[in-house]
């Protein structure tokens, strides 16, 4: 009997203390994003009002080495959080959008990108918000997320520090960002239907 009474009672005290950990506000890697978004400014003033796409380059670097420091922060020292899940992926659209749209200014064919991944971002956000209403679930970057930030990065920053950059090799690197935005929101749209077909059926 003291048994059945200990079986609930840890299981209680585990959700309790993963609620409160997913819960958490003030965290290193949650201010490590907002310092990224906060960059954002930055980086538009840098390059429309300074036209230094050195310095723009340089603000992309650190935006990056944000990200990576506040994912390996996040999993080494049990950081994790449910807003970081929802704040890191956030900054990132966000930085790479506007870089997008500002480079588009210089390279038009950009614009194609912009489209994609406005649309991309707007359904990845649909699902992910879909995910938590109905199934309480908050999702963690995938591999193909995290390469496809990474390739964005660096297509952005070739296209910032070469200048000019050859027509031919700039609309080849447009291009294969394109087609990878739009691979990485195909492999999450079947990640989230697989996910509410497992839901179903538990």
């Amino acid at each position: 009997m003291s048994a059945e009474k200990k079986r609930p009672e840890t299981a209680e005290s585990g959700k309790a203390e993963v609620s409160n950990k997913e819960n958490r506000i003030l965290t290193i890697p949650n201010l490590m994003s907002l310092f990224r978004l906060m960059l954002i400014p930055v980086i538009m003033w840098a390059y429309l009002g300074m036209k230094n796409y050195w310095l723009v380059a340089g603000l992309l670097i650190l935006s990056g080495l944000t990200d990576v420091a506040d994912g390996f922060v996040a999993r080494h020292f049990n950081q994790i959080s449910a807003l970081g899940k929802v704040l890191d992926p956030v900054a990132d659209k966000f930085t790479e959008g506007i870089l997008m749209i500002l480079l588009a200014l210089r390279y038009p064919l950009l614009w194609m990108d912009v489209v994609i991944f406005a649309v991309g971002a707007f359904l990845m956000s649909f699902w992910g918000l879909r995910a938590i209403e109905r199934q309480h679930f908050v999702n963690q970057a995938h591999w193909y997320g995290k390469a496809t930030t990474v390739f964005l990065y660096l297509t952005i920053f070739l296209l910032l520090v070469i200048d000019p950059m050859p027509k031919t090799v700039a609309n080849i690197l447009i291009v294969l960002a394109g087609l990878i935005v739009i691979g990485n929101v195909t492999a999450y749209g079947l990640f989230y239907r697989k996910l509410r077909r497992e839901r179903a059926e538990a």
